[in-house]
């Protein structure tokens, strides 16, 4: 299996990732089904420490640049995705402001 697979880019285009699929099923309603659980466990691991994810890789030219991709600067773009799918997937809970 590729490896780029397990890495988070933010915006994806040919290349998709695992936390791009489990998107794509929260928007269906299914992020909760069973067979996604190792995928979400996945996704949590990935889980910094401060509480964010960073991004592993994003398109080397892009008109205009959203982030850099760092393992040590956290990724408003994967945090957002991160949070939505392990909410949807019921791996996580957040409380409404």
């Amino acid at each position: 299996m590729n490896k780029q697979w397990f890495e988070f880019g933010f915006p994806r285009g040919y290349q998709s990732d695992v936390l791009e699929t489990l998107w794509a099923l929260a928007e269906a309603g299914f992020a909760a089904d069973p067979r996604a659980r190792p995928a979400l466990q996945l996704v949590l691991s990935k889980r910094r420490p401060e509480g964010h994810w960073c991004l592993d890789n994003t398109p080397k030219q892009m008109l205009v640049p959203l982030e850099k991709a760092s393992k040590r600067l956290p990724s408003k773009w994967i945090t957002l995705r991160a949070l939505r799918v392990l909410t949807q997937g019921g791996m996580i809970e957040i409380d409404a402001l």
